[in-house]
């Protein structure tokens, strides 16, 4: 008798989820804006299960950060955005658009000359 070996995730089970170009595009975009001011130096774009990760780090010595994070669960109709500082949710909405408002939005650090 064979011996039936079941592995998780079969057919349709798990999405496989990607920024879309546009959502990468935004993100980059404001990521490059600190690069530019010398604030970031480093990313890394990384996939789980049902999640697509955009995580910013000032070295790549360091944890990031900033994480953008994009889930969509078999369950939802659409996928939800966050933002993370380290353990922190600092947004969540299921518009990318509102996410970007909180990151730009929040304070910088200001270097003398």
């Amino acid at each position: 008798m064979a011996n039936l070996i079941r592995f998780h995730g079969g057919h349709g089970a798990e999405r496989d989820v990607f920024f879309s170009r546009s959502e990468l595009a935004a993100i980059v975009t404001a990521y490059s804006s600190g690069v530019i001011k010398g604030d970031w130096r480093d990313y890394a774009i990384d996939r789980r299960d049902d999640t697509a990760l955009f995580s910013i780090f000032r070295s790549s010595r360091e944890h990031p950060v900033y994480v953008f994070v994009k889930t969509h669960k078999a369950d939802q109709n659409q996928p939800t955005f966050a933002l993370f500082n380290g353990p922190r949710r600092l947004a969540s909405s299921t518009s990318l658009n509102r996410v970007m408002d909180r990151f730009r939005s929040l304070p910088r650090l200001v270097r003398s000359q």
